[in-house]
């Protein structure tokens, strides 16, 4: 191995391993296509555009784009060379982001998010469409063993290194309280929850942090959402209860789950886990939703969503686990044996979808 080829393996590498916690699509497999289809990053794609995966720029891409030929085989055994318009980028680490954000947004990449076997991933990503050259498996394939690849995999194992949970109960300890029932308060509640949810989760392997490691913390909107972009997280997820527009409405329930804007592909994950708080609480769903600022449609309207996922996670939601105005749900939610029951589920989902 060269060094410039040490040099390039090392930092797409560690791209494609920060990645994979997020998209779950194996950093040995996005290295190897980014050798494969950029030349070791010496092709004019990734000198003049920093492209290293080769993504045709068409009607969903409003980036910067690059005129260039290509060859593609259309019938299986003849190449054709073809003039294409391909996606630009600043930098290889914004490229890398892009194909990890490309692959997951289609449903025809499916089965490579979270698969495991770099052989499968390999295949699958050629069935699917990626490339036309018949031979595109194997040769990612030589690329992985030959360079030992799969090391890159491995932090996201068990025995790898512990990701991160961020759970952000909202508000402050007496945030919210409910005006027919003093004893209820909405940050009071959460926190408890977010503390039966640490230890559910830390069982499973991950590593949790709180925005509110005391009880009687109250950090700002924008700085809960920032810690978990800054601090490795795979999740951020913020735990709040809800109530209409008049406190007196107190027949109003169910449960509902907003994504960021910018995270639209874990809507799936989401569903499972407004499902199982349903399932736990016996009550209606009321949907996962995105909602975008009124100003800017790119962002989130929510605070703790837009601050995570400016700084980069998207993998970020805010639950609102019952009406805290509902003396059911309000009854429900100060019981802590329905709050380890809440914790248990949602730690399971947590864990199938990070670790499998």
């Amino acid at each position: 191995m060269t060094q410039a080829q040490k040099a390039f393996i090392e930092r797409v590498g560690n791209a494609a391993t920060a990645d994979m916690k997020t998209y779950r699509i194996l950093a040995s497999l996005k290295i190897a296509q980014a050798i494969l289809e950029s030349g070791w990053g010496t092709s004019g794609l990734a000198v003049k555009a920093n492209a290293l995966f080769g993504i045709k720029a068409d009607s969903r891409w409003s980036g910067r784009v690059f005129n260039t030929k290509t060859q593609e085989c259309y019938d299986g055994i003849n190449f054709t060379t073809i003039d294409a318009a391909f996606r630009a980028y600043d930098s290889w680490e914004q490229s890398t982001a892009d194909h990890s954000a490309f692959l997951t947004a289609s449903a025809r990449y499916a089965a490579i998010v979270g698969e495991r076997d770099y052989k499968a991933a390999c295949r699958e990503i050629h069935a699917a469409g990626y490339a036309t050259d018949p031979t595109y498996p194997e040769k990612l394939i030589k690329l992985i063993e030959q360079w030992n690849l799969t090391a890159y995999d491995a932090p996201e194992t068990n025995g790898g290194n512990t990701m991160k949970i961020t759970l952000d109960p909202g508000h402050g300890e007496r945030g919210n309280p409910y005006p027919p029932k003093p004893g209820f308060f909405e940050g009071t509640q959460m926190w408890k929850l977010a503390q039966f949810m640490t230890v559910e989760l830390e069982k499973r392997g991950f590593e949790v942090v709180n925005t509110r490691p005391k009880i009687t913390d109250d950090p700002s909107v924008d700085a809960r959402g920032a810690m978990a972009a800054r601090n490795g997280s795979v999740m951020f997820y913020s735990l709040h209860t809800n109530a209409p527009a008049s406190a007196t409405q107190t027949t109003v329930t169910g449960s509902e789950i907003f994504v960021s804007v910018k995270g639209a592909q874990f809507r799936p994950f989401a569903e499972q886990l407004l499902n199982n708080i349903c399932g736990v609480m016996g009550h209606n769903s009321r949907g996962v939703k995105t909602r975008a600022s009124d100003s800017d449609p790119q962002n989130d309207w929510l605070g703790v969503l837009r601050s995570s996922a400016n700084g980069g996670l998207l993998c970020t939601m805010l639950a609102e686990f019952g009406f805290h105005t509902n003396p059911k749900d309000a009854a429900f939610l100060t019981n802590d044996d329905n709050l380890r029951r809440l914790a248990a589920g949602q730690a399971e989902i947590i864990a199938a979808y990070f670790k499998t």
